[in-house]
C-alpha cells in the first residue's frame, strides 16, 4: 500500500497518540492481521511482562504486542531505553508465541535504535519464544496492512463475481447450458488526442467468443459488448469473469454504483470496496477504517499493465447515471487511469442514443496514457440455427433422453425450416431460454413475448417455494394463493421503482429494503414481513452493502426486463396510461393490451 493520502491521515492520528492511547488507536488497525486481537489489564500480570495487547487463536497464542506511542518529535536514547526495557521484560516472562511485535509511532530512521534493538529481537527468535520478532514503524504498518488488505479485497472479488453468475445461473433452469460461440459484430474504435474518433469494422462472425479477446488485451484494453436485451451481454461477460480469466475480476453491477461513485477515480473505489463487504466481519470502527484504506490498494493494482486485474461493469443503461453525456464522461474520467483490461456492457438502443459520439463520451480516455487508444466495441446479434440447436441439445442432454423428447421436437422442426410456432423468438437467446422451459411443462405451443415472461415468473416462484428448509413468506398460504401475493408485491415495487425526470419517467436502479418491506405487509396482511424471505421467493435482489449507520441493503430486480414487464402489468392492472414511460415498457404494455400474432416465419 502506497502512502496514499488516505493513509497520511490514518498515520497522524496515530503519531498523534501517546501512551495508552496509541494501544487504543493502533489495535483497530492491527486487527485486520490479527482479528483476535485484545488489550491487556493495564498494570496486570500481563504487563509486567511486556505485553499491551495479545491474540489467541485454536487456544494457542498467536501475537503478543508492544506499543510504544512516545511524546517526542524524534527517538532519542530514553526511548531507546524504554523499549529495551520491554523486550527485556518479555524475555524474562518465557511467553511463547507466534509472532511479537514491537510497533512505535515515531520515524523509523534512528541507527542508534535498529543497532541497539534488532540482537535482542534475533535472540527472542533463536530461544524459541516466538517464531517471528518483529520492529514496526508505522510505515511497517502500512506496508503489512496494504499486504492484508490486497489479499483479502482478491479473495472476495472473486467469491463476489462467483456469487452473481450462481445469481444469474439460479434464475433458468437449464443455465449450464451455454453456447460460447455466437454470433456477433466487431468494430474497432480508435481514440487520438485532438482528432475524431474512427471506427473500422471486423468482418461479421458467426463464432465470436469472449473468451478470445484476452489475447489481444496487450493493444486494446477496452472492449464495449452490447446488444438488444436478453442477448447475453451478462451470461457472456460473468463467464468471462469467473472462468475465462486467471487472474482477479473486479465484475460491477451498473445498478449497485450509487450516485457518487462516478465522481472521481477515487469515489469509484471507495464505491466499489464498500459494496464488496470486504471487511463486514469487523465492527463499525474497524470496517471504516480499512474500506478507507482499501481504495488506494485497489486503484494501485488496477493501474499495474501486468493484466493481473479484470474490470467489467454491466449493465450501464441499468444506472440512471450514465443516462446522459456528462455521465458517460464521469464513467470515462473514472476508469481512465486503469491500465488493466476493462469491459462495459449496454443496451445497444442505449448506445446509439446516449453516446453516439465516442470522441465526447470518451475524452479522457483519448487523452490519457498515450497518444492513440483504441477500444473494442462488439454487438451482438441473434442466435442463428447453429446455436439454437446447440442450446437445444444441451437441455436434451440435461433432460435425459426420456424427458428430452419434446425439445428434440423443436430442434428437428428448427433444423427442417419450421420456426413455428415460436417465429424470430428462438433466435432471441433469453426467449429461448423461456421457451424451452415452457415446453417442458406445457408442450410446444403457440405464446408471445409477454405470454413467456408471464409463464417463466410463475414457474421461477413455483420452483423456488418447492426448495425445502426455506423460511416462507406466509406459511398459511398455499402454493398457488402464495404466487399471486409473491406477483403482486413485485409489481408494486416495480411500479414504486419508477420516478419522473425531467418529460420522460425512470426506472430506478434500486429501492430500500423497509420500502419493500412495507409494501408486503400491506399485500400479505399478516403483520410485518421480512426481507429474506422475499428475496428467497421473488426476482428481487440485494444490490450490495453499504457503509451507512444502519447497514441496510439496496433491493433490484435480478433481470431488468422483469422490471419492465412488471411495469407494464401494473399500469394495465390499474388502468394507467403508459406515456413517457421507456421504451421497452411501452412495448410489453401494447403486447399486454393487443397481443400480437406470433410470426410463423421460416428460416432463411
Amino acid at each position: 500500500m502506497k502512502a496514499s493520502a488516505k493513509w497520511k491521515k490514518h498515520k497522524g492520528k496515530l503519531w498523534a497518540s501517546v501512551g495508552s492511547e496509541f494501544e487504543r488507536s493502533v489495535i483497530n488497525y492491527l486487527r485486520l492481521l490479527w482479528p483476535t486481537l485484545v488489550r491487556v489489564p493495564a498494570r496486570g500480570a500481563r504487563d509486567q511482562m511486556g505485553i499491551d495487547l495479545q491474540a489467541i487463536a485454536s487456544g494457542r497464542l498467536e501475537c503478543v504486542v508492544q506499543c510504544k506511542g512516545f511524546e517526542v518529535e524524534s527517538i532519542g536514547p530514553e526511548q531507546i531505553r524504554q523499549m529495551v526495557n520491554s523486550i527485556e521484560k518479555f524475555r524474562a516472562s518465557n511467553v511463547r508465541c507466534n509472532s511479537y511485535v514491537l510497533i512505535y509511532n515515531r520515524d523509523s530512521r534512528s541507527k542508534a535504535m535498529r543497532e541497539k534493538l534488532e540482537p535482542l529481537l534475533e535472540e527472542i527468535v533463536a530461544d524459541g519464544q516466538a517464531q517471528t520478532a518483529l520492529l514496526w514503524s508505522l510505515d511497517d504498518l502500512r506496508l503489512k496492512m496494504g499486504e492484508a488488505i490486497e489479499d483479502r479485497l482478491k479473495k472476495r472479488l472473486q467469491e463476489n463475481a462467483a456469487e452473481l453468475q450462481r445469481r444469474h445461473e439460479s434464475l433458468f433452469q437449464f443455465s449450464e447450458c451455454i453456447v460460447e460461440d455466437v454470433p456477433a459484430q466487431e468494430t474497432i474504435l480508435r481514440f487520438a488526442r485532438d482528432k475524431p474518433c474512427t471506427r473500422e469494422e471486423e468482418p461479421p462472425t458467426d463464432r465470436f467468443n469472449i473468451c478470445a479477446i484476452r489475447t489481444g488485451w496487450e493493444r486494446i484494453r477496452w472492449t464495449i459488448v452490447t446488444g438488444i436485451f436478453g442477448s447475453g451481454k451478462t451470461t457472456m461477460v460473468l463467464n468471462l469473469a469467473v472462468k475465462g480469466f486467471a487472474g482477479t475480476p473486479l465484475y460491477i453491477w451498473a445498478p449497485n454504483l450509487t450516485p457518487n461513485a462516478f465522481s472521481g477515480t477515487n469515489s469509484l473505489l471507495v464505491d466499489v470496496t464498500q459494496s464488496l463487504g470486504a471487511f463486514s466481519d469487523f465492527d463499525e470502527t474497524e470496517r471504516r477504517i480499512f474500506e478507507d484504506l482499501a481504495g488506494p490498494v485497489l486503484g494501485v493494482a488496477l493501474a499495474n499493465e501486468n493484466l493481473s486485474h479484470l474490470i467489467v461493469i454491466d449493465g450501464l443503461d441499468e444506472n440512471r447515471v450514465f443516462a446522459d453525456l456528462i455521465g458517460m464522461q464521469r464513467l470515462s474520467n473514472a476508469l481512465s487511469d486503469f491500465r488493466c483490461p476493462i469491459v462495459l456492457t449496454a443496451r445497444s438502443e442505449y448506445l446509439m442514443s446516449m453516446f453516439g459520439n465516442f470522441e465526447i463520451a470518451f475524452s479522457e480516455f483519448s487523452a490519457k496514457n498515450a497518444p492513440e487508444r483504441p477500444a473494442r466495441l462488439v454487438t451482438l446479434c441473434n442466435w442463428k440455427i447453429p446455436q439454437v440447436c446447440e442450446y437445444l441439445q444441451g437441455v436434451e442432454y440435461v433432460l435425459g433422453e426420456a424427458a428430452s423428447q419434446i425439445v428434440q421436437e423443436l430442434r428437428l422442426r428448427i433444423l427442417s425450416g419450421n420456426l413455428a410456432p415460436y417465429g424470430d423468438l428462438v433466435r432471441h437467446p433469453l426467449f429461448l431460454s423461456f421457451i424451452v422451459e415452457d415446453i417442458v411443462e406445457h408442450g410446444i405451443r403457440k405464446i408471445g413475448r409477454t405470454g413467456l415472461i408471464s409463464s417463466w415468473i410463475e414457474r421461477k416462484l413455483r420452483r423456488d417455494l418447492s426448495i425445502t428448509g426455506r423460511p416462507k413468506v406466509d406459511p398459511a398460504l398455499d402454493a398457488n394463493a402464495m404466487i399471486v401475493k409473491l406477483n403482486r408485491v413485485m409489481r408494486e415495487v416495480a411500479w414504486a421503482m419508477c420516478s419522473r425526470v425531467a418529460h420522460r419517467i425512470g426506472l430506478d436502479e434500486s429501492i430500500d429494503e423497509q420500502e419493500i418491506e412495507k409494501i408486503a405487509t400491506r399485500v400479505f396482511s399478516v403483520g410485518r414481513i421480512s426481507l429474506m424471505p422475499l428475496l428467497l421467493h421473488t426476482l428481487m435482489a440485494p444490490l450490495g452493502y453499504r457503509s451507512s449507520s444502519d447497514r441496510s441493503f439496496r433491493i433490484g430486480f435480478a433481470l431488468r426486463p422483469v422490471h419492465e414487464y412488471l411495469i407494464a402489468e401494473y399500469l394495465l392492472e390499474e388502468k394507467l396510461s403508459c406515456t413517457d414511460f421507456p421504451d421497452e415498457v411501452t412495448r410489453f404494455y401494447r403486447e399486454m393490451a393487443e397481443p400480437p400474432q406470433v410470426s410463423d416465419a421460416e428460416v432463411d
